[in-house]
C-alpha cells in the first residue's frame, strides 16, 4: 500500500514523550512549580509558533495534571493519553539550580506507554527525546514507534540526556544510537555527547552522526550551536541575555528550529538547502536565548520571537 505524502505546511506534528511538573529548587532556598517535561515543552513551543500538534504523553487525573493540561490546551495542543495505567499520578522532575541558574535533575516518573502511528494519516513531523527515550519500559515502545514512522514523516530526536534517569549506561548508548539511526534530524548538547562518549570530542560524534542525509545540531550553551549537514558545518553564536534559568532552553531551540524548517517547506526527504538550515539555526538560538531570559519552560510565540530578533538582529553569512 502506498502511504500518501505528508503536506508539511498543513500537516500536524506528533510529539512523543513526558509531561511533568518541574519542581524548581533555587540556590536561595525557595521552590516553585512549573509545567514542564521536554516533550511537552517542544509541543507547547511548536503550538505557540502556529503548528497543529498532537502530544502522546501521560498526564495524571490529579491537581498537577490539571496544572499541566492548562497551558498545552490553551496553546491548542491535542493531548493523546498513551500510558498503560491512565490513573497513574502525574510525573514530577526536581530541578536543583546552582548560582548560575544551571539545573540538575531527579525524577519521579513511571514511564510505561504504548504510542501509536496512523499510517493512513502520517504526521508531517514526529519528534521525541529525553526521558521518553531513556526510561524503561516506555523507551522501547517509543523506539519501536519511531522506527515504524512512515517514510512521509520527518523524524526529529533530541538526545537530552538525564544521567539521573539512567541505570545501564551501555544499553543507553545502544538505544541512543538506535534513535539516531531512525532520525532525520538529531539535536545533542556537548554535555550529552561527553556523557555518552567520554573519550571522543563531541564535534567528532556529531560529524559522524551526520551521515546518510541526517542533519545534526550540537549545542554548547553559552558557546552557541553548530549544525552538521550535507558535509557542511555552520555555527551560530549564543545571544547575550540576562539568564533567569536554563530550564526549557533546549526544547525551545528544538521547536523553533523545526518550525522554521516547516514554514520554509524544508522538512522531508530531499537534498538539504544549507542556507535555509543555517537560518533555522540562528532562529533557534534566538528562541533559546529568549527562553532563558524568563523563568521556567516558557517558549516564545512567533510574535515574541520576531520582536526579539528585530530588537537585536544577528548577521548571517551569505
Amino acid at each position: 500500500m502506498t502511504v500518501p505524502a505528508a503536506d508539511v505546511r498543513s500537516g500536524r506534528a506528533l510529539v512523543i514523550g513526558e509531561t511533568l511538573v518541574d519542581a524548581v529548587h533555587r540556590a536561595d532556598g525557595t521552590t516553585s512549580r512549573h509545567p514542564g517535561g521536554a516533550a511537552a515543552n517542544v509541543a507547547l513551543g511548536l503550538a505557540r509558533l502556529g503548528h497543529p500538534v498532537v502530544l502522546a504523553t501521560h498526564i495524571g487525573p490529579d491537581d498537577d495534571g490539571r496544572t499541566l493540561r492548562a497551558p498545552l490546551e490553551a496553546a491548542g495542543v491535542t493531548i493523546a493519553e498513551v500510558h498503560r495505567s491512565p490513573s497513574c499520578p502525574s510525573h514530577v522532575a526536581h530541578a536543583v539550580l546552582d548560582a548560575d541558574g544551571a539545573a540538575t535533575y531527579a525524577f519521579d516518573v513511571d514511564w510505561d506507554v504504548r504510542p501509536t502511528l496512523d499510517p493512513l494519516r502520517p504526521p508531517a513531523l514526529v519528534h521525541t527525546g529525553c526521558l521518553g527515550t531513556l526510561l524503561l519500559p516506555g523507551a522501547d515502545a517509543v523506539l519501536e514507534t519511531v522506527q515504524r514512522a512512515p517514510e512521509a514523516s520527518f523524524v526529529s530526536y533530541d538526545v537530552n540526556m538525564r544521567p539521573a534517569a539512567v541505570d545501564d549506561a551501555p544499553r543507553t548508548v545502544d538505544r541512543v544510537e538506535a534513535f539516531v539511526a531512525a532520525s532525520d534530524l538529531v539535536k545533542a548538547s556537548d554535555e550529552d555527547l561527553a556523557w555518552l562518549y567520554p573519550s571522543v570530542e563531541p564535534a567528532e560524534v556529531a560529524a559522524a552522526w551526520s551521515t546518510s542525509g541526517r542533519a545534526v545540531v550540537l549545542t554548547r550553551g553559552q558557546e552557541g550551536a553548530t549544525l552538521f549537514v550535507d558535509g557542511h558545518t555552520e555555527h551560530a553564536p549564543a545571544r547575550r541575555v540576562r539568564v533567569a534559568d536554563t530550564i526549557g532552553a533546549g526544547d525551545a531551540f528544538c521547536a523553533a528550529f523545526l518550525s522554521f524548517l516547516w514554514r520554509q517547506d524544508a522538512l522531508g526527504h530531499r537534498p538539504r538547502h544549507v542556507p535555509t538550515w543555517r537560518a533555522a539555526l540562528h532562529h533557534a538560538v534566538a528562541a533559546a536565548a529568549l527562553t532563558v531570559s524568563r523563568p521556567g519552560a516558557d517558549p516564545p510565540t512567533s510574535e515574541d520571537l520576531d520582536r526579539f530578533r528585530r530588537a537585536a538582529p544577528e548577521r548571517l553569512r551569505g
